[in-house]
């Protein structure tokens, strides 16, 4: 495999790659099989591996003279550099997933020596699930009612056990307390406020050691307001790692 150099765009030229990108696919010598990728890993995976198969349709030799990713989780490599005419190549894009959880879109900037369109830009998509789901996302009190606990309940979505290591606020107005339910695979997170009188907003912080030992911080909005939350709210407003 050649491994040409792969940075992150700058805005000159993540310009010029939308003004070229309407044009660049249909257009060039090298013509593409799917320019736009979707990947759908586990809750298992850490990463994956995408393949962009294409070929020169030209009349004459082209040349892969760079690679631009706008993220460093993605490592390219090609084939090799120049391609004659009828040639086929493959590029292959290595995506490491690190914390990064929902949905993702990445672009890979390929620029040849086709003077008429020396820019392809491929697409490459996922959705990577969590290991943990909260349910719900967020809890409310009206301002003025009781100040009765409310529960967060937790489930590993994984063969192996997930620990949760601590369980924090972000202040002083909500006391959460840990539940274990079954060792590894549920949880649930009792939270009760200080009192209601008056309005505010506090994070709770989940910290877990996932499969491989890897940390994560979950969090889940508290909030004392002056009126119940819209309907979808929880919908808009995930609870997501940090």
């Amino acid at each position: 495999m050649f491994c040409l150099p792969v940075d992150r765009f700058t805005k000159y030229f993540a310009a010029v790659v939308c003004s070229l990108a309407p044009f660049s696919v249909s257009q060039a010598q090298i013509k593409w099989e799917s320019p736009v990728l979707e990947l759908r890993p586990t809750v298992q995976d850490r990463g994956m591996i995408a393949e962009y198969h294409f070929r020169n349709e030209g009349k004459r030799p082209v040349t892969i003279n760079a690679i631009k990713s706008n993220c460093k989780c993605v490592t390219v490599l090609v084939d090799k550099k120049t391609y004659q005419p009828g040639e086929k190549g493959t590029l292959t894009a290595q995506f490491e997933f690190g914390r990064r959880l929902g949905r993702q879109e990445h672009q890979i900037a390929v620029s040849t020596d086709d003077a008429q369109n020396p820019v392809s830009v491929l697409q490459l998509r996922a959705f990577i699930p969590s290991p943990l789901t909260i349910d719900p996302p967020s809890l409310f009190w009206s301002v003025g009612e009781a100040a009765t606990a409310k529960t967060i309940r937790l489930k590993a979505e994984t063969a192996a056990p997930i620990q949760i290591t601590k369980v924090s606020s972000d202040g002083a107005r909500f006391v959460p307390k840990l539940q274990t339910r079954v060792e590894g695979k549920e949880y649930t997170v009792v939270v009760t406020p200080t009192g209601t009188a008056k309005p505010v907003r506090e994070i709770i912080r989940m910290e877990t050691s996932d499969p491989g030992g890897r940390p994560r911080v979950y969090s889940v909005e508290t909030i004392v307001g002056k009126s119940t939350l819209p309907a979808g709210l929880s919908e808009q407003f995930p609870a997501k790692p940090r």
